[in-house]
């Protein structure tokens, strides 16, 4: 493919994004204008907010690069953060596999072998799934969505025993030629991104109590509730495969978790201004991403952890 062709399949393909984001933010804000709460804007409360967002989006690609890097597989500051903002953004296409996807091929352009990619990319997944079960688990009262809980961190920690198996990693490579080096992530490597991860939804619920605070008048849910409905939420939105970046189901969680605290009328609000602000945020991140350097015209895959017998 020429650089005139692959140019022209970029700008196609930043289009088609741009355009459901677009209508994405047009229903959202729409949303919010509807809901008839008095509202009041608190700069300060939002300021933390957003900064509490920014910080959660170091700590998941401190994260993700841990993955790589215990497997030998380094990838620069400047790259990690392009590729993670700009893969966001495939969220908001039908179809739930975009942001893998694409976090998979920007992951080879920048050296990183297509075995650690691919893991990578589904450890990332996996991370999140199990430690936001966990979190929901341990935040909101008893009983609330076992089920869904139950599925997701069973599917998750499958997913992450798999990982953390040398047996099991071994018997899947020698099956698939593609993934011949895939090795298990050491213990500490895999607890530490745990960590990491158990903290990214630490951080999404300070800023979810902290918009709280700066929209509404009243009582609100507090940090540890917010934490655990915010995870709760995400995972509802994730396992709906037809719903992209989780539209109107993660809103719909969100209520019924917070209106016996809130209030049916405010749960609302902040339940689709959180969805504007995370939205507002990724399109900044993905802009600072398209403005950042893309990987060296030199950069070369890794050399691969293991060596030949």
């Amino acid at each position: 493919m020429t650089s005139a062709s692959r140019r022209a399949l970029k700008a196609v393909a930043l289009a088609v994004i741009g355009w459901f984001i677009w209508r994405a933010l047009r229903a959202q804000w729409d949303a919010f204008g509807a809901v008839q709460v008095p509202t009041r804007f608190h700069v300060g409360w939002l300021a933390v907010s957003c900064l509490a967002i920014g910080c959660t989006y170091l700590v998941q690609m401190a994260s993700w690069r841990g993955v790589l890097r215990a497997w030998g597989q380094p990838l620069r500051p400047v790259g990690m953060a392009r590729i993670w903002f700009l893969t966001n953004l495939g969220r908001y296409v039908p179809g739930k596999v975009w942001s893998v996807a694409g976090m998979v091929v920007l992951a080879q352009r920048e050296g990183v072998r297509a075995w650690a990619a691919a893991g990578g990319a589904v450890a990332v997944q996996a991370l999140g799934l199990a430690t936001a079960a966990a979190v929901a688990a341990l935040c909101l009262p008893g009983g609330t969505a076992l089920g869904a809980l139950a599925l997701a961190a069973a599917v998750s920690a499958g997913g992450l025993a798999v990982l953390a198996s040398p047996t099991l990693i071994a018997w899947f490579a020698a099956r698939v030629p593609r993934v011949g080096d895939l090795r298990a992530l050491p213990p500490g490597a895999l607890a530490t991104s745990v960590a990491l991860t158990g903290l990214g939804w630490v951080g999404y619920g300070v800023a979810f109590e902290a918009l709280c605070r700066g929209l509404v008048e009243g009582p609100t849910v507090g940090v540890v509730r917010a934490t655990g409905a915010f995870a709760l939420a995400y995972v509802a939105g994730l396992l709906v495969l037809v719903a992209p970046a989780g539209l109107v189901v993660r809103e719909t969680m969100l209520v019924g978790l917070l209106a016996p605290v809130m209030g049916g009328a405010p749960a609302l609000l902040v339940s689709v201004a959180s969805r504007l602000q995370l939205t507002l945020a990724e399109v900044a991140a993905g802009l600072l991403g398209l403005a950042l350097p893309g990987p060296p015209a030199t950069a070369a895959p890794a050399p691969s952890p293991r060596t030949p017998a």
